[in-house]
């Protein structure tokens, strides 16, 4: 008798749990309006381009971008470069960029042959899809880093060889 009673009280707490968790479902039965995608009214670029002292000492600078009218833009530089333009989505060209890259001076100080230089850079390049109200719709960033110490006989091959010296040439798609 008390397996059988034990069998019937197992079977009644199993209807009991379904018709518990069948109970607690979705009653909202009024369809779901979909939701438009933001519409993206501008974009915020963000710039920044940094290199130790050795590599402004050596190299000629030069960091192109994206400016907010649309057009790409160059600009000498002699220390870091830190920049925020707002692109507005008329004027927006199909990608935004950001290059910057050291030529040798003509002019460089000496180099000492035993000397350590530190050719050291960093870069970051974030850009924001923003609405009319300034929410934020998208966003990607793309950072980097490298730290390159090289001897000063080296430097001096460089220099000599007219090295480039590529701190980055990125691009973002602007999805217009």
């Amino acid at each position: 008798m008390t397996k059988t009673l034990h069998k019937i009280i197992g079977i009644a707490a199993a209807i009991a749990m379904t018709t518990a968790l069948t109970a607690c479902g979705d009653d909202d039965d009024e369809p779901k309006t979909p939701t438009q995608p933001a519409t993206v009214a501008s974009y915020k670029a963000v710039y920044t381009v940094e290199c130790s002292a050795d590599v402004y000492k050596y190299f000629d600078m030069e960091v192109t971008y994206t400016d907010s009218d649309g057009s790409t833009k160059t600009e000498t530089v002699t220390g870091p470069f830190n920049k925020t333009v707002s692109i507005n989505v008329a004027s927006a060209p199909s990608k935004a960029v950001l290059k910057a890259e050291g030529t040798p001076k003509t002019d460089y100080p000496a180099i000492d042959p035993e000397g350590a230089y530190q050719i050291d850079r960093t870069y970051t390049f974030s850009l924001y899809a923003l609405t009319a109200t300034g929410e934020l719709v998208t966003s990607e960033t793309i950072p980097d880093i490298s730290y390159m110490e090289l001897t000063g006989d080296v430097l001096t091959r460089w220099m000599e060889a007219g090295r480039m010296l590529n701190i980055c040439d990125r691009s973002i798609n602007l999805n217009k």
